[in-house]
């Protein structure tokens, strides 16, 4: 049987696009989990409330992929703007690809609603934050229960006060 080139060329075209299909479907499947955020402003120091979003970066590690060893993604907790006081609670939740072992730190920060009030020009509004915590559920296949796995990241004071637009970084602590 004669192949001529257009043929081959077609042939090999059809495998190609196969092969990268297969590729795409495979990672489609990726495993990512969900995690409960909880991030607690202080009681212990007195500062005004201010309305704003809470954001964090996640930061990682992960030995098994040697090309990538650290990253870090990023998300908003609150997209839409909400009044950050003292003693409160704010929770929300992520899905991440990175498993909860591999959380090297955590990077929290916070955003004023509107930046550019003239007020702030004189001082930079403070906020101050308690350790963060990030829960994870699954299902464990061996004893059909129900399995929460907590984990809880701490900044290198307790509390810290972070200034509209800064960042504190909070690592694993018990």
């Amino acid at each position: 049987m004669l192949f001529t080139i257009k043929t081959i060329s077609m042939l090999i075209v059809v495998i190609t696009f196969t092969w990268l299909n297969v590729i795409v479907t495979t990672e489609a499947f990726a495993q990512y989990y969900s995690y409960n955020v909880t991030i607690k402003t202080s009681s212990a120091i007195k500062f005004s409330e201010h309305k704003g979003k809470i954001k964090i970066d996640i930061n990682y590690t992960n030995s098994a992929i040697k090309s990538i060893s650290t990253g870090k993604e990023h998300f908003t907790l609150t997209p839409n703007d909400v009044k950050i006081a003292m003693n409160r609670n704010y929770t929300s939740q992520i899905y991440s690809f990175v498993p909860l072992a591999n959380i090297s730190s955590i990077d929290l920060r916070w955003t004023l609603k509107s930046p550019y009030n003239p007020i702030y020009l004189m001082s930079t509004p403070i906020i101050y934050f308690d350790p963060i915590l990030i829960s994870h559920n699954y299902n464990d296949p061996n004893s059909h229960l129900i399995v929460t796995l907590v984990s809880k990241y701490c900044p290198i004071t307790t509390p810290i006060g972070i200034k509209h637009k800064s960042k504190s970084t909070f690592y694993p602590c018990k």
